[in-house]
């Protein structure tokens, strides 16, 4: 954890050698086909990205009800279930845990979440649940449904799943609801100190931190 502040001057020919071996690296995946951050499975994102790449934040921003949450969950279920599964932090500040599970779970099987929340299952929908569960019961997705964390509070938490199983992609679902830990002047301080500590955390960690974020109405003004 602590050797990752304690930064040192370094030769700047040291940062070439290192420049050249990414590139090198970059153009090898590239002929394999290959994505090299975290591939999301949404083709045209990751062509665009080359999938999330590590030491990024990454802000989903839209209104209200539009899909933030559907669309990052699907994304971490992606990632999650590749050839090279990829370990998963979700911080869900918006819905417990249980309510998260079912929204994957139904995202999966395409049942409704009310039905499926109800019991209300037929024989054929009974099988696509239980090998749904089956299935998504392997993946390497830590969640902690912690309110209002501070981003110190989240670092800590990421930290320490970090040294037990090298985390690939930390989630926030979503920017707004977390708190600076302090006091701050007005709610617009608070929050773009939130998202500057959560750019240093995926910096720290070394992996793409993907947050969403909520448009208030004003924004389209």
């Amino acid at each position: 954890g602590d050797h990752l502040n304690k930064r040192d001057l370094v030769p700047f020919s040291q940062v070439i050698d290192h420049l050249y071996d990414h590139v090198d690296h970059a153009a090898q995946a590239r002929q394999r086909g290959e994505v090299l951050g975290v591939a999301t499975h949404f083709k045209d994102l990751d062509r665009l990205l080359g999938g999330l790449q590590p030491a990024d934040l990454i802000v989903v921003a839209s209104r209200p009800g539009i899909g933030k949450t559907s669309f990052l969950l699907s994304l971490a279920k992606n990632a999650a279930t590749q050839a090279h599964p990829k370990h998963i932090a979700i911080f869900s500040l918006e819905m417990p845990n249980e309510q998260l599970g079912l929204r994957i779970i139904a995202q999966e099987t395409g049942l409704n979440t009310q039905r499926l929340r109800n019991g209300e299952l037929g024989e054929q929908e009974w099988t696509q649940f239980i090998q749904a569960i089956d299935d998504l019961s392997q993946l390497p997705i830590f969640v902690d449904d912690t309110p209002s964390l501070s981003p110190l509070q989240m670092l800590a938490k990421a930290r320490r799943l970090h040294r037990q199983n090298k985390l690939d992609l930390l989630v926030v679902d979503y920017l707004q609801l977390m708190s600076g830990g302090r006091y701050f002047g007005n709610r617009v301080q608070e929050v773009s100190y939130i998202s500057r500590q959560l750019k240093l955390i995926a910096k720290e960690l070394n992996i793409p931190v993907l947050a969403a974020a909520q448009l208030s109405r004003a924004v389209e003004q």
